[in-house]
């Protein structure tokens, strides 16, 4: 009696492994998005990490009045100061920006340096928003602006070179628009939340930074563009220094 329950034990089991061998083509095909669900996943991430990145850019600018209207230098206010830095900062950008994202440096490390770049500008602007002197707080504004600057091209590299490039564009957009108010209502909720002027910075994009990066690394891993998206549109490929000066006369 004892070998035949064994027997039967391997049996069982041999039949469960079979089954399990059965079901996993089965199990793959329910459990792995399909291609287009994948270009809706690829759109969702995209937008909302962008959005993400508001909620530590523009809670600056609902601090109190006590802080914001500290006079600096030259008549201006701390808010003024922080306006022209915040303008400045993506303004000076733009071409290391462009630079920067058709680099080659940039494609082979893409993940990781638009990881370092949404978690830098975060902890500079909520760290350096926590500073005392107002000299610290404007300088913490133009840094995580440059930063910030870098992201909306870089992030669209995930977008490009697909038949539905426009529709994931659109969605990135639409959110946009609701980011900011979004950004600066979670400020002022922190704030009545009871949450100090000199903390609420950083509390917010830390709870925003979360989000963002997670959805960052689940867009990391969407496919590609497809053969059917590279013959409609154009294969995405780094360019050199001497591949954008050629294409400058072209463009203009």
């Amino acid at each position: 009696r004892l070998v035949h329950t064994r027997a039967m034990s391997s049996s069982d089991a041999d039949v469960a492994c079979c089954a399990s061998q059965d079901d996993a083509p089965l199990l793959r095909r329910v459990v792995a998005p399909s291609r287009s669900q994948w270009e809706w996943i690829t759109s969702i991430c995209c937008a909302l990490s962008y959005a993400c990145t508001y909620f530590w850019r523009y809670p600056a600018f609902v601090l109190p009045p006590d802080v914001l209207d500290v006079p600096v230098r030259g008549g201006f206010t701390l808010r003024s100061c922080i306006s022209f830095a915040f303008i400045g900062g993506f303004a000076a950008a733009k071409l290391p920006a462009a630079h920067f994202a058709s680099s080659r440096l940039f494609f082979r490390h893409r993940r990781t340096l638009l990881l370092s770049l949404i978690t830098s500008s975060m902890l500079i602007e909520g760290a350096g928003l926590a500073a005392p002197h107002p000299a610290a707080k404007v300088g913490a504004v133009f840094a995580s602006a440059f930063l910030s600057s870098f992201l909306w091209g870089c992030m669209l590299t995930y977008l490009e070179g697909r038949v539905t490039t426009e529709r994931h564009v659109a969605l990135a957009t639409l959110c946009l628009i609701y980011a900011g108010n979004a950004s600066r209502g979670a400020g002022s909720a922190f704030l009545s939340a009871g949450v100090s002027p000199a903390a609420m910075p950083l509390a917010v994009g830390a709870c925003a930074w979360t989000p963002s990066a997670a959805l960052l690394l689940l867009l990391d891993r969407a496919p590609r563009p497809s053969a059917a998206d590279v013959a409609a549109r154009t294969a995405r490929r780094p360019m050199g220094g001497e591949a954008r000066r050629a294409r400058l006369p072209r463009s203009s």
